[in-house]
């Protein structure tokens, strides 16, 4: 920076401005800088690495005019900075913890906890007062020490956190096997319900556990993952820390909750609300092909299931009927019955199965899996899987709960942020 901000023969100089990225990534103590922008992160190079003095990220001047898109001048004479961009004026002076913005409504100045400097030759100034001085979102992200600055873009608020579109498509990739399950559509609003979910649980849980510092080895974990590789899918390393966050408070909040229920709880819900039922089922659809049957395949099933059903209306051996006839797979592994509770079974296997008396069997019963025949067993003892089981459902009600008392500003276009999601960067991710 000598030859610009020393060896120059005018008064003034100016650099040149770029547009400002979606989003920007500064690590601290490094000088790479990756900047996503329309899907496709870049990498480059600062002349020197950003550092933190008194809680400021210092960043060399250079960055302002690459990455922040403003025009800034120096004045050699009072050594004083001038950064502009649509129409809003930052001026500083090196040395001078005062600095000031000038907008249509006047000047207004700001007091700065490091000024700007000059370490060898090159000129570093404060990157979060410059960054939220043009309108820009400053967020620190602890676990990876790095800053990110966003542009001023909508986004999604869930009470103290906000959720920009980087973030979104982060959350998208780091679990896209899902997607092979629950097909594309149907994963996209999964994403965006689990993230807002768990931001929303995060905000609620910071007002009774605000420290959030990750163990040790996650954050090792973080420092071992290859950027340039996230790069290439189109997400930057602080967001992946900024998850690793949520559901490490999801993870806490959780074992600290699932810790309030003792047995007498666990067993008072497993006596009211869970039942025993095993049954008898002829499907309607081809084992073989999955395919449902014609309206004569269907006629046929109900007939073998009424017919089945008479027999034990005579006094029929139901296990032995079920052994022989039944076929639903599940039935060789549980011969003693399922042991379910809402939300657990298909509707209609549910309902029927509730409303029977113990040791009573249903009428014929119809889903999509076929056609039914229960029988409502007594509750059996209740297994250490089960006592797991109910602490977690507890639990997951109570999170749900929590999460609830978040408020959601949803001022993004959810189709617009699906199709960014799904959308692929460019093949170049990089530049020198």
């Amino acid at each position: 920076m000598k030859k610009l901000l020393i060896g120059l023969l005018s008064a003034a100089a100016v650099m040149g401005t770029a547009a400002f990225a979606d989003t920007i990534e500064v690590t601290i103590e490094s000088p790479d800088v990756y900047t996503l922008t329309d899907n496709t992160v870049s990498k480059s190079t600062l002349e020197a690495a950003a550092y933190i003095e008194n809680d400021i990220t210092m960043v060399p001047l250079r960055f302002v005019s690459e990455r922040l898109g403003a025009k800034v001048s120096w004045d050699e004479v009072t050594r004083t900075i001038t950064c502009t961009r649509d129409g809003r004026v930052i001026t500083l002076t090196i040395g001078d913890t005062t600095a000031y913005i000038r907008t249509d409504a006047g000047e207004e100045a700001k007091t700065l906890n490091a000024p700007p400097v000059i370490i060898n030759d090159i000129t570093l100034v404060p990157l979060r007062f410059i960054a939220e001085g043009f309108d820009a979102y400053v967020e620190y992200v602890e676990p990876t020490r790095q800053v990110l600055i966003s542009s001023d873009e909508p986004a999604v608020t869930v009470g103290g956190n906000r959720l920009d579109k980087g973030m979104f498509k982060a959350y998208y990739l780091l679990n896209s096997l899902y997607a092979q399950y629950y097909g594309e559509e149907q994963y996209k609003d999964m994403v965006y319900s689990q993230l807002t979910n768990i931001a929303a649980l995060d905000s609620q849980w910071s007002q009774i556990d605000p420290s959030n510092s990750l163990p040790d080895d996650t954050k090792a974990q973080l420092a071992a993952f290859d950027e340039s590789a996230m790069a290439e899918a189109g997400f930057v390393k602080a967001y992946l820390a900024k998850i690793y966050e949520l559901q490490n408070t999801l993870s806490k909040a959780s074992d600290m909750l699932s810790k309030s229920f003792d047995s007498e709880s666990v067993q008072s819900e497993y006596d009211n609300n869970y039942v025993c039922a095993k049954h008898i089922l002829i499907t309607t659809y081809d084992a073989e092909t999955g395919e449902a049957l014609d309206e004569a395949g269907k006629k046929k099933a109900k007939k073998t299931a009424e017919d089945l059903l008479a027999k034990i209306k005579k006094g029929g051996d139901f296990d032995a009927l079920m052994a022989e006839y039944s076929q639903d797979p599940g039935s060789e592994t549980n011969p003693d019955g399922y042991v379910f509770t809402r939300g657990d079974m298909v509707q209609e296997f549910e309902d029927a199965s509730f409303a029977l008396k113990e040791n009573a069997v249903s009428d014929i019963v119809e889903s999509t899996y076929g056609y039914h025949i229960i029988k409502r067993l007594p509750l059996p003892e209740i297994t250490d899987e089960v006592k797991s089981n109910i602490s977690d459902r507890l639990t997951n009600s109570l999170l749900s709960s929590m999460a609830s008392g978040a408020q959601v500003v949803n001022v993004m276009d959810k189709q617009a942020l699906y199709d960014y999601m799904s959308a692929a960067p460019a093949a170049d991710s990089s530049e020198e």
